[in-house]
């Protein structure tokens, strides 16, 4: 397998990997970053044509209604059309979800098949139930608070209490009100995203009845540039996990745990290989180069 090239498959990649308990977990988180993905660009898609039917409200415009937001959307489908005309790398949120949608089948099929070929802890084959997409949109998401913003909450309070002189315990108990009003913010954020949940349904059902005139993607390879890595990040983090697993895992032969320890190393190798290749480096510094700009 060429890690350089321009048409590197992950789905491919994956049904290769030679150990299934690391195979099945890179391809469960695959399928569930291509849900998440859907599930993103249709809440993008919602609050972009909210915010255009908001302005053409205030000039004057008729109220929202479906048949508006159809027309938005079409309007929205034909501009992501002229952009990838004139040679535009960016992929807009209807393509988007047209592209994922093409490829989803594939993805869960392939985590359902490669888990049944694992045993739990009972020697029983495992099992991996498709999910329901639409059902995903009503749930309510789980929020946490990033490891970054942890460590930068702690930071904070560290160099508040050493210039006011406080002590360990309350520095202690300054960090736990400030990560919890971070949690209850969290939990607001949930309950607004699940209440948004029927309306950003409805903007997927009319993402994918939209008239397009282009071919959606049929392989990962032609995915957005953005998407292949998140997935491919994904999945190096799910082969982590794996050999995580097997470490708790203490009934598992030590010839069997050496075959995931070494099995995770070649994937973490073969993927950072794609990553640092000129199609996603070029990428990578393009992005850097563009926030920088923006800064």
């Amino acid at each position: 397998m060429s890690t350089t090239h321009n048409y590197f498959d992950l789905i491919d990649y994956i049904r290769n990997v030679k150990n299934f308990d690391v195979a099945s977990q890179m391809a469960q988180s695959l399928a569930f970053r291509v849900d998440v993905n859907i599930q993103q660009a249709a809440r993008q898609l919602f609050k972009v044509l909210r915010e255009d039917q908001a302005e053409k409200l205030a000039a004057g415009g008729s109220n929202d209604s479906l048949a508006d937001l159809t027309a938005a959307l079409g309007e929205a489908a034909f501009a992501e059309r002229c952009f990838h005309e004139i040679g535009s790398s960016a992929t807009g949120f209807v393509e988007t979800i047209r592209d994922l949608m093409a490829l989803r089948d594939d993805v869960h099929e392939m985590a359902a098949e490669l888990t049944s070929f694992c045993l739990d802890w009972q020697g029983h084959a495992r099992s991996y139930e498709i999910p329901d997409l639409g059902a995903r949109f009503y749930e309510r998401p789980k929020l946490k608070i990033k490891e970054v913003e942890a460590r930068r909450a702690a930071k904070s309070v560290a160099r508040r209490a050493k210039a006011y002189d406080l002590s360990k315990e309350d520095a202690e108990a300054m960090l736990v009100k400030k990560l919890a009003r971070k949690t209850d913010k969290l939990r607001e954020v949930e309950e607004m995203l699940t209440n948004q949940g029927h309306v950003v349904h409805v903007m997927f059902t009319l993402a994918m009845s939209a008239q397009l005139d282009f071919t959606p993607a049929d392989s990962f390879y032609t995915l957005a540039i953005d998407q292949q890595r998140q997935m491919i990040d994904a999945c190096m983090k799910a082969a982590d996990r794996a050999e995580e697993y097997a470490e708790r895992n203490d009934r598992m032969p030590e010839s069997e745990y050496d075959d995931i320890c070494a099995c995770v190393m070649k994937v973490t190798r073969d993927l950072s290989g794609v990553l640092r290749s000129p199609r996603f480096a070029v990428h990578a510094s393009s992005e850097a180069a563009a926030s920088q700009n923006v800064g």
